[in-house]
């Protein structure tokens, strides 16, 4: 299921797969290039447990969505991210 999840923010349509990249680099001060969906976000981008909260605190805000912490913790790779980015985002969307 390749669903495009698109967030509203400031009367544009971003990407939300960009947007998750975007947080990620300025978290990991890294590139946003840098990111691609197959990273694995501990072993490959060297996120730690405090980065990746921050990270998900970040994207609640700015997305306006609600996180599960318990499926944040099975998010292995950046795809795994966005899925649950995307997935979250239709479900504010449904509400």
């Amino acid at each position: 299921m390749d669903v495009k999840a698109q967030a509203h923010q400031g009367g544009s349509q971003i990407d939300a797969r960009e947007k998750v990249k975007q947080i990620m680099a300025g978290v990991l001060r890294i590139s946003a290039s840098e990111i691609s969906g197959e990273k694995l976000v501990r072993d490959d981008l060297g996120m730690d447990s405090m980065q990746a909260i921050e990270s998900l605190a970040i994207l609640e805000k700015e997305l306006g969505i609600i996180i599960d912490p318990e499926k944040a913790f099975d998010v292995a790779t950046v795809d795994d991210l966005f899925k649950l980015v995307e997935a979250s985002i239709l479900q504010v969307a449904a509400n």
